[in-house]
């Protein structure tokens, strides 16, 4: 099928291009064979170990189970769902960092099956790839491209080498909804009926429930669909955007029921500048390929930056370029420029490229290895360069019109829907880079709470994806235009039988690596006696501090979900910044012991195993000679100590246990 330009409406397409049910299956089959091939082996790990290592995919996991614990806990569960059980005793710690409820609630359905928490990650790791393609492949498809075409450019997006980059970001890699609330969002706009209403609002709340990034960032493309379909139609009827205006309504309800608790947290700081030029995108992003690719040996590793991978493989640049040229319309000047106002335009190009790549210097000189470096350079800031970039464009655009009476140079697109879908794709690529995000970040709301504006590149891959789909089938139909080739077997199996093993083969990435995770049945035991014994209310673990730890931590308190010290997150509260900064030596000392009790800690459990010094733990093995503490719990690498109720210490005798 294919999107009428004229009144926007779908018309059945002569080459006969529609999905049926068939291939639609087949569609499937093959996503979810290509999934399981590029996580091998993660058939025979699936309840066992996650990928690709336990730094941030242990903290998904984390907050996956403490979001199926609320979800199987009932009403009162999910009241307390954003105080989740760390950093205690903070408020509303759920909102430091990105949800995941619509997953949780999926993990909590499938514990009911008899799924763990390892199993229900797993799944939704898996998911996140098949659907991602099947989706796309689906959307191409009821969008005009031919079957082929379509598989090619789900596999484009679903298996783009960003993604594999951010294999230890979920939240990230939970994209596979984008492409059905894009499209149905579009389609809502033409034909403005509740049934297409109610198709855009399951996917909407499907996306905006998987995670706070691109839940926030879809609006975006949404907009630029919006003004899209605004620009094309007459703007006649205002009685018919009652069904458009009513689901818009209640898509933002839900966001704002979203997105309310990160408001409110008061613990949440505003990112700064340089955070965001640090994971922004620069010019060498388009180059660099996954550290997962086939091609990542052959790029410098200094050339590589944080959650900057942005080559999308040669066979998708290549289909996609072939559809940009052929698309391409140029516009003569048919009163012609004098040499002066030629070199006038030229002179404004070259100033506004020229704040481009200042920008994009600036965007280098943040980089943590040159500022380590001492290399320094003094330049703009974003904000400034952003002005001149402006100024030089939108000078250019207006002295053109005002002598030629045209714009610049334009495509020629097939539909609305793919002009609409390559101008979110541009918009989310230019957010990405520091030149345009870190000045919004001060008027924008909401922009100011994230530090990674290269994760707008989803919306950018899934435009190249289509663009790429594009550029297959105009390859493909120049094969079958001779008369002798059009029904044979090598326009309509052998071509794209060889471009989808082509790439298949180019976006295939390294092996992941797994990492074992012990089954509840196996964690430590003094977790089964903090779950079990009633009288603890809040813990602390020592040692604190080290990341790693506090994740084991948070994984193992699983089992009881009683509140705890520790933590791990996208940030950490303020007071417990700084508790974790002076505490512990290896214990608490006085003043941080009453701070404890004053917070409401009755436990404190320490690790003897993972103290370093020896010292370290003969002071730990008898910290309740020293302090009003009792010992309530030991199993040789374990103790928990019970903090005495103020007014109730023992004197400390004198003599006590010191450091050497």
């Amino acid at each position: 099928m294919t999107d009428g330009r004229s009144k926007g409406k779908l018309v059945p397409d002569p080459a006969c291009r529609e999905t049926n049910g068939f291939r639609h299956a087949l569609a499937a089959i093959l996503f979810v064979a290509l999934g399981l091939l590029y996580l091998r082996p993660i058939w025979r790990v699936f309840g066992t170990h996650i990928a690709p290592d336990l730094g941030d995919p242990l903290f998904n996991l984390v907050t996956l189970e403490w979001g199926a614990h609320a979800f199987s806990t009932g009403l009162s569960g999910l009241l307390g769902f954003w105080n989740a059980p760390f950093f205690f005793p903070a408020r509303g710690v759920t909102a430091l960092s990105d949800h995941l409820i619509g997953p949780a609630a999926f993990s909590a359905l499938g514990e009911r099956f008899g799924w763990g928490p390892i199993e229900a990650y797993n799944l939704l790791f898996l998911a996140s790839f098949v659907l991602a393609g099947w989706n796309t492949a689906w959307v191409l498809s009821r969008s005009g491209r031919s079957f082929a075409a379509a598989l090619l450019g789900g596999m484009a997006f679903a298996f783009a080498p960003f993604r594999w980059d951010q294999a230890s970001h979920l939240q990230v890699l939970l994209a596979q909804w984008v492409p059905l609330v894009l499209w149905h969002f579009d389609r809502l706009l033409v034909e403005r009926t509740w049934r297409r209403a109610g198709w855009f609002l399951l996917f909407y709340a499907l996306h905006v429930t998987g995670g706070t990034y691109l839940a926030y960032m879809i609006h975006v493309p949404l907009a630029i669909l919006c003004t899209n379909r605004w620009l094309e139609r007459e703007r006649k009827n205002p009685g018919a955007l009652r069904v458009p205006a009513t689901a818009a309504a209640l898509a933002l309800a839900l966001s704002a029921a979203v997105f309310a608790p990160y408001l409110a947290a008061p613990e949440h700081p505003r990112r700064k500048g340089v955070e965001a030029q640090q994971f922004g995108a620069s010019v060498v992003s388009w180059v660099t390929p996954s550290a997962l690719n086939r091609y990542a040996g052959k790029f410098k590793p200094e050339w590589r930056r944080a959650e900057n991978t942005w080559f999308p493989g040669f066979l998708p640049l290549a289909f996609a370029g072939l559809a940009v040229a052929g698309s391409w319309r140029r516009r003569t000047d048919p009163r012609g420029l004098s040499f002066r106002q030629r070199w006038t335009l030229r002179g404004l190009v070259a100033l506004g490229l020229l704040a481009f790549v200042l920008a994009d210097l600036h965007t280098w000189l943040a980089d943590p290895r040159i500022r380590a470096s001492g290399f320094r350079l003094s330049t703009p800031p974003p904000s400034t360069l952003l002005a001149y970039f402006l100024v030089a464009f939108g000078a250019w655009f207006f002295l053109r019109r005002r002598r030629l009476g045209k714009g610049p140079p334009l495509l020629a697109f097939e539909s609305v829907w793919a002009r609409g879908l390559f101008a979110s794709g541009v918009a989310s690529a230019l957010l990405a880079f520091p030149l345009f995000f870190v000045p919004l970040m001060e008027w924008v709301p909401g922009l100011a709470e994230m530090r990674v504006s290269s994760r707008f590149y989803v919306f950018t891959s899934l435009a190249i994806a289509a663009l790429a789909a594009q550029g297959f089938d105009r390859i493909r139909e120049r094969f079958a235009r001779p008369s002798g080739l059009r029904n044979s077997p090598l326009a309509r199996f052998a071509i794209p039988a060889l471009a989808i093993a082509l790439l298949a083969w180019e976006l295939a990435p390294l092996p992941l690596a797994w990492s074992p995770l012990a089954a509840p049945k196996d964690f430590p035991p003094v977790y089964r006696f903090l779950a079990d014994e009633p009288k603890v209310a809040a813990i602390l673990e020592l040692p604190i501090g080290e990341p790693l730890d506090d994740l084991s931590y948070q994984y193992f308190g699983t089992l009881h979900h009683k509140p705890m010290v520790n933590g791990y997150s996208g940030f950490i509260p303020p007071e417990n910044q700084a508790f974790r900064a002076a505490c512990c030596r290896p214990v608490p000392d006085a003043g941080q012991l009453a701070l404890l009790r004053d917070w409401g800690v009755t436990h404190v459990v320490v690790h003897l195993d993972r103290l370093a010094r020896r010292w370290e733990v003969k002071e730990a093995r008898h910290w309740n000679r020293t302090a009003p503490v009792r010992r309530v719990y030991e199993d040789g690498t374990t103790i928990v100590y019970a903090l005495r109720p103020a007014g109730r210490e023992r004197p400390i005798p004198a003599g006590t246990i010191g450091r050497p």
